[in-house]
């Protein structure tokens, strides 16, 4: 009998930590835009678009239709100005569309420093398949680069927070401590 409850208890514990690796997977939507085809300048660094990602704690979903997400973490770039969650004034991740595997087809996101604006966005907001817009503003909200209607690619990854081998090698001398307890007890 004691033998009985011993493995269920080990049985139970294991399944805990699955569960538990499970519960802190993140999603990570990356985005990589196409080369700006409008330059307010002369002067246009070597990536010229917008690019990034933004984290979330679980997927967004398939066949979603104009959601609202708040990301964990994000950072987006036009290749002269990083924004990150560090240096935002202000941010939106707004009319997210997605398709039947859970690719984004649709959105309108900005992310704001001082002085300094990235937006990317189909008109209208959420729409799937209209035109995209990718655009940079300075402070006086000109223009500096931009393309339209040709719209970069989303891809998504799934992370899962793995267990140090450390925290496992303490989880097995816990066990073994508690083995080696309940056998001398029984004696």
């Amino acid at each position: 009998m004691k033998r009985v409850r011993l493995l269920a208890s080990v049985a139970l514990a294991a399944v805990l930590m699955v569960i538990a690796s499970r519960a802190m997977a993140d999603t990570v939507y990356t985005y990589t835009g196409n080369q700006f085809n409008f330059l307010l300048g002369t002067a246009c660094p070597p990536e010229c678009n917008i690019s990034g990602s933004f984290t979330l704690p679980s997927p967004i979903g398939d066949n979603v239709t104009g959601a609202f997400v708040t990301p964990t973490s994000f950072s987006f770039s036009d290749g002269l100005m990083t924004i990150t969650q560090a240096n935002a004034t202000g941010f939106s991740f707004d009319h997210i569309s997605t398709n039947s595997s859970g690719v984004i087809v649709g959105w309108n996101m900005e992310w704001m420093t001082a002085g300094y604006k990235m937006f990317s966005s189909t008109s209208p907001p959420g729409c799937t398949g209209c035109s995209v817009i990718d655009v940079t503003f300075n402070n006086a909200i000109t223009i500096e680069a931009a393309i339209p209607n040709d719209p970069g690619r989303w891809t998504t990854t799934t992370t899962s927070v793995v267990p140090e081998p450390s925290t496992l090698a303490l989880f097995a001398t816990g066990l073994v401590g508690v083995l080696t307890r309940r056998r001398l007890k029984s004696r």
